[in-house]
C-alpha cells in the first residue's frame, strides 16, 4: 500500500507559469496525421492545466496532412520536433525525451481531450509518493463510458478469462479478482500490472533507469512493455480513477491500420509474450488466442448466417486477423535491446 496522501483532487489549482525553472512535467505527444484532433487536444491541455509548470513537446511521424504546421503562431511555446520518416510511436516518445526536461513526463494522445485538469494532481501525488514509477488515470468516451485504462500481463488462466469469454460463465467477483481490466475496478484505486499508454504519467529519473520505451515495438504494447520494465525496476503501478481524460479513440491506429488494426495489436501482444513469457507458458497462451478466434469465426460465422448483422462480420474480420498474426509470428527476428535513452540523434 502506498503511504496515506490527500487525495489527487484535494489541492488547489492556481496557474503557474514556465518562467526559467524546469518544469514539473512534460507533456509528450506523438503526431501522424492527427491534424483533425491535435490542436484540439493542445487547446484543451492550455485551458486546464494550471496547477503546474509543464511543457508541450510534440513528435511529428512525417505526416502528410500539415497538422503540425497548423499550430504555428497558435501554440508557440510547444516544441515541435519533425521527423523525416515515421519511426513509430516507441521511437518518437524517445525523441521527444532527449529534448524535453521536465521531472515528470505524461503520454498525452493527439486524441485526448482534458475536461478538468488531470495532470497537476498527478504531479503531486508522484511527488508524494516516490515509490511509484507510472501512475495512469481513468480515461473515458465522448460520453462518458469507461474506457479500460489499464491491465494485468498474461497468464494461461488470463488468457482463458479474455479468449474463450469465460467471463459469461463466472461470477464478477472472480473475474475481478483475476483481472484489473474488468471494468468493476476501474472506479477505485489499484496497483496494477500495466497500464494504457494515454495519459501515462512516469517520473523522468524512472525513464531514464529503463531507457525508456522499448523501439522493437512501432506501435502498440509498447506500454505495457515500459509498464513490465518499470515493475522489474522495483517501481509500483497504480491507476488511479481520481482524475479523468476524454480518450477519442485510436486515431492514429486507426489511419495506420485500418481494417488491419486487430492484426497490429495482436502483432505487438505476441511479441510481448514471446520476449516475456517462458516459452513453455507462451506456447499455451498462443494456443489460448488461437482457440478464441476460431470459436469465434465459428460462432459469428453462424451467427452471421442466421441475421446478417455486421457486428458478427466485425468479429469475423477481427478473428481473421489474430489468426493471421499467429500463423506469421514465426517469421519475426526475434526482438532486440533498445538504446539507451540518453543517446544522440533525433531528426529534425
Amino acid at each position: 500500500m502506498e503511504p496515506r496522501v490527500p487525495g489527487l483532487l484535494s489541492q488547489g489549482s492556481a496557474p503557474v507559469t514556465l518562467g526559467s525553472e524546469r518544469p514539473d512535467l512534460t507533456l509528450l505527444i506523438v503526431s501522424w496525421n492527427t491534424r483533425s484532433v491535435l490542436s484540439a487536444s493542445l487547446e484543451s491541455v492550455h485551458r486546464h492545466v494550471r496547477g503546474c509548470r509543464f511543457e508541450t513537446v510534440v513528435v511529428d511521424n512525417a505526416s502528410a496532412d500539415g497538422g503540425v504546421d497548423a499550430l504555428d503562431g497558435v501554440f508557440p511555446e510547444t516544441l515541435v520536433i519533425r521527423n523525416r520518416n515515421n519511426l513509430g510511436f516507441a521511437a518518437a516518445c524517445n525523441i521527444g525525451l532527449r529534448h524535453s526536461s521536465g521531472r515528470h513526463v505524461v503520454l498525452h494522445g493527439p486524441d485526448t481531450i482534458l475536461r478538468s485538469d488531470a495532470y497537476s494532481p498527478m504531479v503531486r501525488y508522484l511527488d508524494a509518493n516516490p515509490g511509484i514509477g507510472a501512475l495512469g488515470c481513468q480515461l473515458r468516451n465522448l460520453d462518458g463510458s469507461l474506457q479500460r485504462s489499464c491491465g494485468n500481463f498474461p497468464t494461461v488462466w488470463r488468457q482463458a478469462l479474455r479468449s474463450l469469454h469465460l467471463g459469461a460463465l463466472l461470477p464478477a467477483w472472480l473475474i475481478g479478482r483475476s483481472m484489473a481490466e474488468h471494468k468493476g475496478n476501474h472506479r477505485v484505486r489499484l496497483e496494477v500490472d500495466w497500464l494504457i499508454g494515454t495519459g501515462l504519467m512516469v517520473p523522468r529519473r524512472v525513464l531514464e533507469l529503463v531507457r525508456g520505451l522499448n523501439e522493437d515495438y512501432f506501435m502498440y504494447a509498447e506500454d505495457m512493455d515500459l509498464c513490465y520494465a518499470i515493475r522489474r525496476a522495483g517501481y509500483r503501478v497504480v491507476y488511479s480513477p481520481e482524475t479523468s481524460l476524454v480518450h477519442l479513440g485510436n486515431h492514429t491506429g486507426a489511419l495506420g491500420f485500418g481494417n488491419y488494426r486487430a492484426r497490429a495489436v495482436e502483432t505487438a501482444y505476441l511479441k510481448f509474450i514471446e520476449r516475456h513469457l517462458a516459452p513453455a507458458t507462451a506456447r499455451k497462451v498462443k494456443a489460448i488466442i488461437g482457440a478464441g478466434a476460431l470459436m469465434d469465426m465459428l460462432t459469428h460465422g453462424l451467427l452471421l448466417g442466421l441475421t446478417g448483422l455486421q457486428r458478427h462480420r466485425d468479429v469475423l474480420a477481427v478473428a481473421g486477423q489474430r489468426i493471421d498474426a499467429l500463423l506469421n509470428s514465426r517469421n519475426r527476428p526475434l526482438p532486440t535491446s533498445h538504446q539507451p535513452l540518453t543517446a544522440d540523434g533525433a531528426a529534425g
